[in-house]
């Protein structure tokens, strides 16, 4: 979604949280979104190129970036590696 693009929602979750970028690419988020005018922004291939591209830069400032194109375990495990690692290296 939108929301991590948005400076003060990113600066907030930040401060505070772990962020996380489940990285897919624009075939794979095409094929996911589903064709029943349940995502008010994702109106046509075109649109949801756009913002695919339009927010990339504000996902790479997560913590953290994952293979979203895995299955859905292997994304989960990965996840919870790297959040691990995170809070070793604050020890």
């Amino acid at each position: 979604g939108g929301s991590f693009a948005q400076a003060a929602t990113r600066d907030a979750l930040q401060a505070g949280a772990f962020t996380v970028w489940l990285r897919c690419g624009l075939a794979a988020v095409l094929a996911r979104i589903p064709p029943d005018g349940s995502r008010p922004l994702a109106t046509g291939r075109e649109t949801i190129g756009e913002l695919f591209a339009e927010r990339e830069s504000s996902y790479r400032q997560a913590d953290c970036t994952v293979d979203a194109e895995q299955t859905p375990a292997a994304v989960a495990r990965n996840v919870v590696e790297a959040y691990r690692a995170r809070t070793a290296e604050r020890r």
